[in-house]
């Protein structure tokens, strides 16, 4: 009896630690996904002032010309940034598909501006920042308690593949 117990005590404790590890994880990974999409919106921002005293006029001036090549080079700067953090996600077939989108919506808008085409590239950034938006959404929902007591509780049946865990949800 007392090894049983000793057991379902260590059970609990190997629980509890790769919940704490997993909220951890999550943590981190939401952080960095505010980050970008804070940088984002920076950009976004600095390219909706330049394209406003651009509006109508066929020439670049020179100071806007420099605008967008910095503001390009800023946006090429995120997509490794995103990408590291999708590595980290070691994630669902879903998230790792809008993490490739964003990536190559961060890149359209990088070459939109290297082209002096804020048009587009507020367009893209627009889409980067709603994908962006709800993934961080997604990530931020925690389960109830409700919740966590049917996948705890959930045994037997199904095709075979492994069941969703606390640790390992339904993604």
């Amino acid at each position: 009896a007392g090894l049983k117990q000793a057991l379902a005590l260590l059970q609990r404790l190997d629980e509890s630690a790769q919940q704490r590890l997993a909220d951890h994880s999550l943590d981190v990974l939401l952080n960095g996904l505010r980050e970008l999409k804070g940088s984002q919106i920076t950009i976004r921002g600095e390219t909706g002032e330049v394209g406003k005293r651009m509006h109508g006029k066929s020439k670049v001036s020179k100071a806007d010309g420099v605008a967008f090549n910095r503001l390009a080079a800023q946006q090429k700067e995120l997509v490794p940034l995103l990408e590291a953090l999708q590595k980290k996600m070691d994630m669902s077939a879903v998230y790792a598909h809008v993490c490739r989108r964003m990536g190559s919506q961060m890149t359209d808008a990088a070459a939109s501006l290297s082209k002096r085409d804020s048009v587009t590239a507020l367009s893209r950034q627009d889409d980067v920042l709603r994908q962006l938006s709800r993934l961080i959404e997604s990530a931020e929902i925690k389960p109830s308690s409700k919740n966590r007591e049917f996948v705890e509780n959930q045994s037997g049946g199904g095709s075979g593949a492994s069941s969703p865990t606390i640790s390992k949800p339904i993604p």
